[in-house]
């Protein structure tokens, strides 16, 4: 090959690597720079988080509460809350294929909510002090109960089908669902498994999932609830 075309070659290489070289030059750069966008939207969102406040008896007990959700993170608007309390009771009939069944029991107008108005730090705080010593005493009291009055049920069922027959005595559970949307626009929707030990975030799909079987459910008011109505509603839905 004569000099002057080889050189015309090593040119033609040399140009297509500088080429290339700036093509994933600019791709690393794209990437670095949608990574750090992305950091900073995530630095910009709103950051969903509960603090609890509680009070207790003689015994040791949870008498009276009181949560406060907080934005510590970035701006937001059109905030929305919604806390939900129910009774989770577990039922085990030996005699069936399914031997496991939940039956929830929502109790209504446990939490009242007041807003602050406030965009970030504390935004609303719930509180369960409709009696005087607090919602969790009657609910205590109530679990207590119940988990006597059913026994002579679980009897009547396991004589009936000759099977083992069990009724959980009900575990008090509260989900909160929090809505808002983000400075970028974007609507957020997010779900909290909330207890005495902390909030715990759960996918969307679950939180949905479970506010749309207590919503759909009737339940009892927290101040007509008592543990002979809770037997009653438990007696119905296994009939159903």
């Amino acid at each position: 090959m004569p000099r002057n075309q080889l050189g015309q070659v090593m040119i033609s290489v040399m140009a297509l690597l500088v080429s290339i070289s700036a093509v994933v030059i600019t791709s690393t750069t794209n990437k670095l720079m949608e990574q750090q966008m992305e950091i900073t939207k995530v630095e910009k969102r709103p950051l969903i988080n509960f603090k609890g406040n509680y009070e207790t008896d003689e015994n040791g007990f949870a008498i009276r509460e009181s949560l406060a959700i907080h934005n510590e993170g970035g701006l937001m608007e059109e905030f929305d809350s919604k806390m939900l309390t129910f009774f989770d009771i577990g039922v085990w009939d030996y005699s069936k294929d399914d031997v496991e069944k939940h039956i929830v029991v929502p109790i209504k107008n446990y939490y009242f909510g007041f807003t602050t108005g406030a965009l970030q730090k504390e935004i609303v705080t719930y509180d369960n002090k409709f009696f005087k010593e607090g919602n969790n005493k009657k609910i205590i009291e109530v679990t207590r109960e119940f988990s006597k009055l059913k026994e002579p049920l679980e009897q009547k069922q396991a004589k009936k089908s000759n099977y083992h027959f069990e009724i959980g005595g009900g575990e008090f559970k509260t989900y909160c669902k929090v809505e808002y949307k983000d400075i970028y626009g974007e609507k957020q929707e997010l779900y909290y498994d909330v207890s005495t030990s902390g909030a715990k975030k759960i996918s969307t799909k679950q939180g949905k999932s479970i506010f749309e079987k207590i919503e759909s459910s009737t339940g009892f008011d927290i101040e007509e609830v008592s543990a002979s109505k809770l037997l009653d509603y438990v007696e119905k839905e296994m009939k159903d």
